[in-house]
């Protein structure tokens, strides 16, 4: 095959030099770009599967929380009972109240539903169920299925009793995962194709929890085998793997995918994105590259034919010339024909040409020679790199020093090689490694090389440079060092220290053996780097060593806090942690001691690996004894050997256990010390900074675990206690009869306080004497003997005494004359609560039991606040009582007092009666007077008798006014209902009242619309707008206007009584429609009146299903409205 010539390759070079770097920087590109997204999009898929995992986990955990406090609550209770329609409203409620609970049962210890929100499901057998047989046990939680065609999950807890503890029956829900769909149905950051799969195991397959972007139908019909090639992120997630993928997914289409696994359900999460969709972005850079690059091709193409043109012909003449040298030809020359590259090139071949021609003879020798010292160097770089791979290939030191000193005896060519390590701040160094190829030499390993006896030691350590003596024998050396020489017959000798950094880490000594030796500077460099491999393994060594250290301190912490993490019961944690911490710390025993409230007193609580003998002598110490004390007082751990133990009372029981060497650890918790733990061997052990500093870090650990431990317990007590306050509080507070609170409240607090027998009294007798009320546990001898007791008697006697509980015991009894009659009730110890009522004694609790009890600080507490619970019951009661007959009692007065009423009311309308009918005798003669009926009369007279008929008018208006009060009183006012014309009613009234506003000069006026009707009884209404316009009148100036108008209004008609008067103060006007009411008495002597006016007004419309009110300004005037029913 013809090859190309010089031009074209010159083209074909220049091209792909040209595009190369193109080719090659693009790709690089694209895949940097290319991984960057993948990265991207994983990190973003695990955050979103993080998020929705961390979500889905909150919101079952909520869940979860809702069910236990549910079957927690009261009404749960009732699952005993028989009478369960209180429980099954309860569990309507609660469905009603969280309407994702879609189904709750209830079901008794037999595993019959005896409440649920189906009632298909009440009184059926469920306890061959899954959830029925695990939550007798402990909570329950299911996997998704379907309940009804409704998708849905089942959390069932126990439910126990409250006072016992014991197992009555479970709670069952069904919830709709309806919050969990709505994380998966969230595509946000999910692009076009994007989706969240929930999944759950079952058998060997995976099936498909929720609605999918891509197959709505998938909850529970889309299923894979695990041996499948589809669905691959789902299968690793139900697993219980975690990670990110680029893999097939249930469509079979490639995607990236986050899977997670939701330990507190047992399913899986995959949250994906289809792979094309998500490298978009790579493949739009990756179409503009090849674009661009076809551009670049075509310009770069047409320089390099133009430049491989231009450069090929000088090349072409050089070539030919290039081979007739080479054929021999040393006299070939070529013409330059320009100045230019080709030109020097031309010149520097024709003097090539000369040149090789005077270098070929000697050309030969000169190779082999420098064959030779390629060979040698070779050689030398062949074992360093072999050294340094030796020294880099692990971490034990002494394997690598023992390489070292090896290889440097070999590519230095010596007899000796040592290596001293010098540890920091000290004078001396030990040989820690050392090689020979002699073997009569003596070892020197562990040897101690002091620097004040060998100075050349000293002066490589301290200046940091190698320390060369060419001739030993001659040289000035110290006594030692010479001594050293003689012995070994050391002839030369080079000292190169381990530096690293600023810090000398040692020296390496190489030694001539019996002959001088000359160290090249190439030797003493490779020496020197050896040297420097050497500190940096050393030093690696080191760190390996501290990270070792450290990984197992951690291992150690971390196995202790997951110990003391485990329980929050402090005898169990105890010991849990006593043995961990011989285990992890190689102990042969230990026992642990906590402070006592006192500070003083360290008591006993586990141990391990001693004898009991030891343990009781030491189970209380003080902190001025043991090692425990020690610790205590020193809060930092302290350590010590059995013989320099000081308290001699424990030291034969510790020599016969074998005990040699001691730790003592304070545990501490908040800075306080709570405690001491106490580990043994049986070995002396020299104890390291270290292993003190594990010890403090076990020591916190267990401190904060006891101070947990504590606190829980305290709750826990806190708990029960206000349990028992509730219990008692519920049971006294539901009756209000002494005697039904005197017996349940004594059997409930004999219950909640586990006590055999107990008594209540009532202080009586002006609290002198305390009564026996209700006995249980006793016999009714000893009732009978003790029924009634004087204060300062007995325990009943000195808690009214004290005013707080009196604990005492059958030996320390008050009153000896009772002592025959307790004893032969069997009774030990006993307790006297006060019952305590806004801090006074109202009543005294006895309880006893027939066994020696130690009460608390805490337990007195609780009886005192019982007492005070049950002493403000009988209060209560008592209160009750005499509120019961105080109140029969003005029962009683109050019927005496509505009878006197009743007939004070019947006499006020009989003489209303009676004074009506002389007046309208009166009035009659009066008017036939008036009207010259009876004569002519004189001006005087007739302004008499204007006077005899205002007087009587305003008297019969008065007697009119006491007639309908007594009725109104007696009963309702009858009314004759009839359609009436407003116009009227009103025009009639304003007629009669016309008279007296003429006197005073007020001007009447009306705006009545014609048609306005209403059903009422005319003459009640013509008495309403007459009392108004009796009252807009009399409270107006002269000189002033009274406008009536009405309107209709909303099937109503609205009439307004508007003067230009006084006016009322805007305090008073509530109170105007009260019977003989009156704003002012000395407006009721100016004016006149009876403060009936309004009231019977009201009363009239009130009658009438109308309504009226008042709006008035002070020198203003005053407004009435009146609002009454249209016509039906």
């Amino acid at each position: 095959m013809k090859s190309l010539r010089i031009s074209q390759k010159l083209v074909i070079s220049l091209i792909i030099i040209s595009l190369l770097p193109y080719a090659v920087i693009s790709y690089i590109d694209y895949s940097a770009e290319k991984a960057a997204l993948e990265k991207k999009i994983f990190d973003d898929l695990s955050a979103l599967a993080e998020a929705k995992n961390t979500h889905i986990s909150t919101v079952v955990n909520f869940r979860i929380e809702q069910v236990r406090e549910i079957a927690s609550s009261n009404f749960m209770q009732e699952i005993e009972s028989r009478n369960t329609s209180n429980l099954a409203l309860n569990l309507e409620r609660v469905k009603s109240e969280i309407p994702v609970f879609f189904e709750i049962s209830a079901l008794d210890s037999n595993g019959k539903v005896v409440a649920s929100t189906e009632s298909g499901l009440i009184n059926t057998n469920q306890s061959e169920e899954e959830f029925f047989k695990k939550a007798k046990k402990n909570l329950y939680l299911g996997n998704i299925s379907y309940y009804n065609n409704i998708t849905g999950y089942t959390i069932a807890s126990p439910v126990l009793n409250r006072s016992t503890g014991k197992f009555i029956g479970v709670l069952a829900v069904r919830v709709y995962p309806m919050l969990i769909y709505d994380v998966t149905g969230d595509y946000k950051g999910l692009g076009e194709t994007g989706e969240t799969l929930l999944v759950q195991r079952k058998g060997d397959e995976v099936v498909f929890l929720n609605p999918l972007r891509h197959n709505k139908s998938a909850p529970l019909h889309l299923v894979f085998s695990f041996n499948s090639t589809l669905a691959q992120p789902a299968i690793h997630a139900i697993k219980g793997e975690n990670g990110t993928t680029q893999a097939l997914d249930y469509r079979g289409e490639e995607v990236f995918a986050a899977y997670t696994y939701i330990p507190v359900i047992d399913w899986g999460l995959v949250v994906k994105i289809d792979s094309s969709e998500a490298l978009i972005p790579v493949a739009r850079s990756k179409e503009r590259s090849i674009a661009l690059g076809i551009f670049y091709f075509a310009v770069i193409s047409l320089l390099a034919y133009l430049l491989g043109k231009r450069l090929a012909e000088p090349l072409i003449r050089l070539s030919n010339a290039s081979r007739k040298v080479a054929k021999g030809y040393l006299t070939v020359q070529i013409e330059p024909e320009s100045k230019d590259e080709i030109g020097e090139l031309a010149q520097s071949f024709n003097a090539m040409v000369k040149q090789l021609k005077e270098v070929y003879e000697g050309l030969d020798q000169k190779i082999k020679e420098r064959t030779r010292d390629l060979n040698r160097r070779n050689l030398e770089l062949s074992a360093l790199i072999k050294t340094n791979q030796s020294i880099s290939s692990g971490f034990d030191l002494n394997k690598v020093l023992d390489i070292a000193v090896r290889e440097a005896v070999k590519i230095v060519n010596v007899s000796h090689c040592s290596i001293v390590l010098v540890e920091e701040g000290k004078e001396y160094g030990t040989v820690a490694s050392e090689y020979s190829p002699r073997d009569h030499l003596k070892s020197s390993l562990g040897e101690i090389l002091h620097f004040k006896d060998f100075p050349m030691l000293d002066e490589a350590y301290q200046k940091k440079q190698y320390v060369l003596v060419r001739d030993a024998v001659n040289a000035e050396l110290s006594p030692n060092e010479k001594e050293m020489s003689e012995k070994l017959d050391i002839r030369s000798i080079l000292i190169v220290p381990l530096v690293l950094g600023e810090k000398t880490l040692g020296m390496m000594l190489l030694s001539s053996l019996g002959e001088e030796k000359e160290f090249t500077e190439q030797e003493i460099g490779i020496c020197q780097t050896i040297a420097n491999q050497v500190a940096i393994a050393i030093e690696n060594a080191h760190l390996y060593s501290e990270l070792k250290e450290h990984d197992k301190t951690m291992e150690i912490l971390f196995e202790i806090d997951r110990v003391v993490s485990q329980s929050l019961n402090l005898d169990e944690l105890l010991n849990e942690a006593l043995t961990k911490s011989i285990q992890v710390t190689s102990s042969d025993a230990g026992w642990i001691y906590l402070l006592e409230n006192d500070g003083k007193t360290l008591s006993m609580k586990t141990y391990v690996g001693i004898s009991s003998e030891l343990a009781q002598a030491a189970s209380k110490l003080t902190i001025e004894q043991g090692v425990s004390g020690l610790a205590v007082k020193a809060g930092k751990p302290v350590t010590m050997e059995i013989e320099n133990f000081p308290y001699t009372e424990f030291l034969p029981l510790m020599l016969k256990d074998n005990i040699s060497s001691l730790a003592g650890v304070p545990l501490i918790s908040k800075g306080k010390v709570v405690g001491a733990l106490v580990l043994s061997t049986r070995k002396h052990r020299l104890f390291s900074k270290k292993d003190l500093d594990v010890l403090a870090s076990i020591g916190n650990q267990i401190g904060v675990a006891v101070e947990n431990a504590r606190l829980y317990s305290e709750l826990m007590n806190r708990s029960q206690t206000m349990e028992i306050l509730f219990e008692i509080d519920r049971v006294v507070s539901q009756s209000l009869d002494l005697n039904e609170i005197f017996k349940e409240a004594l059997t409930k607090t004999l219950q909640v306080t586990s006590t055999d027998a107990g008594a209540i009294y009532s202080l009586e007798d002006e609290e002198k004497i305390l009564k026996l009320k209700i006995v249980r546990g006793l016999s009714d001898t000893f009732a009978r003997a003790v029924s009634e007791i004087k204060i300062g008697e007995g325990i009943a006697g000195r808690a009214v005494q004290i005013k707080k509980p009196f604990v005492t015991d059958i030996d320390h009894y008050p009153t000896r004359s009772l002592l025959p009659s307790l004893e032969k009730e069997g009774l030990v110890t006993l307790v006297g609560v006060p019952l305590m009522a806004k801090g006074n004694v109202v009543g005294v609790m006895n309880l006893a039991n027939r066994r020696r009890r130690e009460f608390t600080k805490e337990d007195i507490d609780v009886l005192a606040s019982i007492g005070s619970q049950i002493g403000v019951a009988i209060e209560n009661a008592r209160l009750y009582h005499e509120s019961r007959v105080s109140y029969e009692k003005l029962e009683t007065a109050y019927e005496e007092l509505k009878s006197l009423d009743r007939m004070k009311s019947e006499f006020l309308s009989n003489v209303s009666h009676e004074l009506k009918t002389p007046l309208v005798s009166i009035r009659g003669y009066s008017e036939l007077m008036y009207d010259d009926k009876l004569g002519a009369l004189t001006p005087t007279q007739r302004k008499s008798l204007e006077a005899i008929i205002r007087n009587t008018d305003r008297l019969t208006r008065l007697i009119e006014s006491l007639l309908f009060l007594s009725v109104q009183q007696i009963g309702k006012p009858a009314l004759e209902m009839k359609k009436q014309s407003v116009g009227d009613i009103i025009t009639a009234s304003m007629a009669d009242m016309k008279i007296q506003a003429e006197r005073k000069n007020i001007t009447l006026a009306k705006e009545l619309p014609a048609h306005l009707e209403v059903m009422g009884d005319r003459d009640r209404l013509t008495e309403v707008f007459m009392n108004l316009l009796d009252n807009a009148i009399k409270f107006t100036h002269p000189g002033g206007r009274v406008t009536v108008k009405a309107w209709e209004e909303d099937n109503t008609v609205h009439v307004t009584v508007a003067d230009t008067g006084i006016g009322i103060p805007e305090n008073v006007v509530p109170y105007l429609f009260q019977r003989f009411y009156q704003v002012d008495a000395s407006l009721t002597r100016r004016y006149g009146g009876t403060g009936l006016g309004l009231y019977i007004s009201k009363s009239i419309v009130d009658a009438h299903g109308g309504g009226i009110w008042i709006e008035s300004k002070v020198g203003v005037g005053t407004t009435v409205h009146v609002r009454l029913p249209g016509k039906a």
